[in-house]
């Protein structure tokens, strides 16, 4: 039995493949706001080419309280998609 007959694999963007974010105006710690923030964590690319090669369907999943709250806006958090999805290389469009 192969890891794609035993489930999947949902990876939580924000912490996960990225680096969150200090931002003083909240005091916290948070998913990045702009495209500028963005920062890619080290290894995450050969991590999921590891998993998806073992056969693992990989998800994508992110909540946005920064959205939701008007911290930043739809627009900005396509932008960081977009960098984690440049950041990763024409096979993340395969792997996510």
């Amino acid at each position: 039995m192969g890891a794609a007959d035993r489930g999947a694999l949902f990876l939580d963007r924000d912490g996960l493949l990225n680096e969150l974010v200090f931002y003083p105006s909240s005091e916290e710690w948070e998913s990045p706001r702009t495209r500028a923030d963005f920062r890619i964590r080290p290894g995450v690319g050969d991590a999921l080419a590891v998993f998806s090669e073992a056969g693992w369907p990989l998800f994508l999943v992110s909540n946005q309280p920064s959205c939701a709250k008007g911290k930043t806006t739809m627009a900005d958090l396509r932008d960081v998609h977009a960098a984690l999805l440049e950041a990763l290389g024409e096979e993340a469009l395969d792997l996510l």
